[in-house]
């Protein structure tokens, strides 16, 4: 939605977004009071619970106390009392306070003087207390009862829920404390009856708020104190009521120790239930009001607050409106004095600014404005026909330079073709000094390399005479440990000799003793049977001669192969001793001399590349000097040729500056006569 005064959107903005504001702010406000005030009601109906279970906590610690302390007397005093005394003791007990009705000792089977059954009870007859022995009676049975039986399975004060009387014909309850023996052996329980209405009566005097009461309950449910009598008169139970509400809230009651609900009482009225229970008896205390007075001040308080926010809306709306309006007072004042200006009226007076808000400030800036554009008009108007003039005289000038400049662009032009010609032919005289310059490089470098190829020569003849002079020595040498060691061998040869020897006189051994053998044998056919054994012995003998002269031959065989092999191996020896000395040692003797002659044509060679080297550094460094003159004469003429170049753009862009000037002189001539026609549309005075 578009608007057409700014007041009018405010209003419109502003308006609905405080009442939002005020509804949520009227919501929470209270959401957040119900919370507290609900809270405070919890905290107020746990107080009243609280305090009223005390009390009644406190008439049954009295009630329980009076039954502990009977139960001692009895369990100190069974032995030795009369049954007089026992009796005293329950009327005294009924006497100490008016809500006891009755009191009474019941002992177990044999306990108390043999007596199977025996059980006195004291209670008031009017205005006077008698005892009975009623209930001492099988038909009456207490050892059956409930009182009996809770007392003697606990070892403290218990009490009964509420029940009728038939001797007494009231609604009593009995609280029941058992009784031990010095063996801790259960011998007999102490009652103590009370008339409830006075625990009736702590309960239906409780009150919360205007419609709040109380509701005591036994701890199953039957209804002890109530607003409804009917219900305590028949010992009605709360879940068997017929209000159906009351009922469910009943089971809720007796299914937790303490809780909060809600429920419709039987007056129609929606009423919030709290109960708590009471520890000895499980008995349950509640509390009821009415939720229509727990609503009253909610509903109350968010009243004020609408009524609160209305006025609040009421009133920031005025406000807004007498802000909007002044806003747009001064708004309309600007808005009359800017289209003013628009219209090109500078003859109005400034604004009259009297706030400091924004809209002064516009007020102001505006009025900045004003005076600034009044004073920039106005010299425009003044120098706008002088504006003119001078575009005229600057665009005469300007052209006259325009066509000197070109007159001069022309001349460097011509420069600096000459300088380029001139530059090129240096060019080329400095690469013709540049392959010079290489080759006497290369040449350089050769003759390094020959002079250290020299220096390897002579290191190589150095080392080849040292080896061949080593290798000479050694020939020597061996030659004469070769010849030592031959003439050596000669010698040993006559070994070979000796033996030989030596196998010829064991040769003529053996046929002497075959001719010995040969003889014993004939002595032996000679002698007959005797001299059979010596003839085989002489027969082995002659057969050993034989073989030994057999294996004598072939030694000496062997020795004749033997002295020929050193005969062969002295020759062979005796040549290479000859070749070692007649063409080794003087091969070995030459390969010195030629090491040596080596070693000096290295040498020779060494110097020769050391002088070419030299040779060549003075003409590569005279050829360097050369050519960095001829780059310097390169570069000067280079140099040159740019600065012609630089000199010719820059002319060329003078000129061209030069022509956007006389443009911009025709374009500012325009814009002065532009300005004069504009500028006329404005009133100063």
């Amino acid at each position: 939605m578009k608007f057409k005064h700014i007041s009018t959107k405010l209003l419109c903005l502003l308006i609905p977004t405080i009442v939002l504001a005020m509804i949520i702010l009227t919501i929470v406000s209270a959401n957040l009071a119900r919370s507290e005030l609900i809270k405070s009601n919890e905290e107020l109906m746990q107080t009243a619970l609280n305090g009223e279970a005390y009390n009644i906590n406190t008439v049954l610690e009295e009630i329980s106390s009076t039954a502990i302390a009977e139960a001692a007397t009895g369990q100190n005093l069974y032995q030795t009392a009369s049954a007089e005394d026992l009796e005293q003791s329950l009327k005294s007990i009924v006497s100490t306070y008016d809500g006891i009705l009755g009191s009474g000792f019941w002992f177990e089977p044999n306990v108390y003087n043999d007596n199977e059954i025996w059980g006195p009870y004291a209670y008031r007859d009017g205005s006077s207390i008698v005892t009975t022995y009623e209930y001492s009676t099988a038909d009456y049975d207490y050892f059956s009862q409930e009182y009996y039986t809770l007392a003697k399975a606990n070892k403290s004060a218990v009490f009964t829920d509420p029940y009728y009387d038939t001797t007494s014909g009231m609604i009593m309850m009995s609280c029941a404390a058992p009784m031990f023996d010095a063996n801790n052996q259960f011998i007999g329980c102490v009652t103590v009856d009370v008339e409830i209405s006075d625990i009736k009566e702590i309960a239906t005097n409780i009150k919360v708020g205007e419609t709040g009461y109380a509701m005591l309950l036994t701890s199953s449910g039957v209804f002890m104190g109530y607003k409804n009598d009917a219900y305590i008169s028949k010992a009605t139970n709360i879940v068997n009521v017929s209000n159906s509400s009351m009922a469910e809230a009943g089971k809720e009651i007796l299914s937790s120790a303490t809780g909060t609900s809600e429920f419709t009482d039987d007056d129609g009225e929606d009423v919030d239930l709290y109960w708590k229970t009471i520890d000895k008896t499980n008995w349950k205390l509640a509390v009821m009001i009415n939720q229509s007075e727990l609503e009253e001040p909610i509903l109350s308080l968010i009243f004020k607050i609408v009524i609160i926010c209305i006025v609040a809306v009421i009133a920031v709306a005025a406000v807004i409106y007498l802000v909007v309006k002044q806003i747009t007072n001064s708004i309309v004042k600007v808005k009359k004095f800017a289209v003013d200006l628009s219209s090109g009226d500078y003859t109005i007076p400034s604004l009259n600014v009297k706030t400091k808000d924004e809209v002064g400030d516009l007020g102001n800036s505006l009025n900045a404005m004003y005076d600034t554009y009044k004073d920039i008009i106005g010299a425009i108007s003044e120098h706008s026909e002088s504006l003119d003039n001078s575009s005229q005289m600057l665009n005469n000038a300007t052209t006259e330079l325009t066509n000197k400049f070109d007159m001069i662009k022309s001349n460097m032009s011509e420069i600096n073709e000459a300088v380029m010609s001139s530059s090129a032919a240096t060019q080329e005289v400095n690469a013709s000094t540049e392959e010079v310059n290489s080759s006497v490089s290369i040449l350089s470098e050769q003759a390094a390399k020959s002079k250290d190829m020299a220096k390897e020569i002579m290191l190589r003849a150095s080392d080849v005479e040292t080896r061949s002079k080593v290798a000479y020595d050694n020939a020597i040498s061996l030659s004469r440990e070769y010849d030592v060691s031959l003439k050596k061998s000669i010698e040993n040869a006559g070994i070979v000799e000796s033996i030989g020897t030596l196998a010829g006189t064991i040769s003529d051994i053996a046929e002497q003793i075959n001719l010995l053998s040969l003889n014993a044998s004939i002595e032996a056919a000679r002698a007959g049977e005797q001299g059979k054994g010596f003839a085989v012995v002489a027969t082995e003998i002659g057969k050993l001669a034989g073989d030994t002269t057999e294996a004598v031959g072939k030694i000496q065989n062997t020795v004749e192969d033997v002295q020929r092999a050193f005969e062969e191996l002295t020759a062979d020896a005796q040549k290479i001793l000859a070749f070692v000395n007649e063409t080794v040692t003087p091969d070995y003797d030459q390969f010195v001399k030629v090491g040596k002659q080596y070693g000096d044509d290295a040498h020779n060679i060494d110097e020769i590349s050391a002088s070419i080297s030299e040779m060549s550094s003075t003409i590569e460094r005279t050829m360097g000097e050369v050519s960095y003159a001829i780059n310097n004469i390169a570069e000067s003429t280079q140099v040159t040729a740019a600065s012609s170049a630089d000199s010719v753009k820059a002319v060329s862009d003078v000129a061209d500056v030069v022509a956007e000037v006389v443009e911009m002189s025709a374009k500012e001539e325009v814009i002065a006569s532009d300005l004069s026609q504009a500028v006329s549309g404005f009133t100063l005075e």
